[in-house]
């Protein structure tokens, strides 16, 4: 009896580790394709929600105010789209530098990618952070204090998050 449920045990055991080497994402399985990198968001392009937003500064639908937040939000992610699709063909050239880098497995060189990287999203942040400001001053306008604090916890919910760095001894 205690042999069948001991073999059992570990029939099942083998199985699931197994199974979840298979599956892990990044993990033993090798040829796993990584998920492609948004360089959009590195570059400082990202969208809010209008209805998330409304939810989030806890204003009614009918009130006044909201139709001035939707239409602020929607122009900002309309002049992100296009900031975005006018530098798609930088997003596309970095990202398959970055693919067949890690193709090649010669890492040596990805400390000078990284700075030609840096080069080339900083105008495109620079422009993204300018849009950002215009949306930020226009809810200035239409928010009160209080709302205002909550855009901004809001917006900071949206970054990305920039990991910190480990620093070698």
């Amino acid at each position: 009896m205690k042999n069948t449920v001991l073999s059992i045990f570990l029939i099942v055991f083998a199985l699931g580790a197994t199974y979840g080497q298979e599956r892990r994402p990044g993990g033993f399985g090798q040829g796993q394709e990584r998920a492609p990198r948004n360089f959009g968001a590195s570059a400082g392009i990202i969208k809010y929600d209008a209805d998330e937003a409304l939810k989030k500064l806890k204003i009614e639908e009918e009130d006044e105010v909201a139709i001035d937040v939707i239409v602020s939000i929607e122009t900002y992610n309309i002049r992100l789209d296009s900031l975005q699709s006018a530098n798609q063909p930088i997003f596309n050239d970095i990202q398959a530098k970055f693919r067949s880098l890690r193709q090649s497995g010669d890492f040596s060189q990805m400390r000078g990618m990284r700075e030609e990287v840096r080069q080339k999203l900083s105008p495109i942040r620079e422009e993204a952070k300018k849009i950002g400001e215009d949306l930020d001053s226009e809810m200035a306008v239409v928010l009160d204090e209080k709302q205002l604090k909550k855009w901004n916890s809001y917006k900071a919910s949206k970054r990305p998050y920039q990991g910190q760095r480990r620093q070698r001894n």
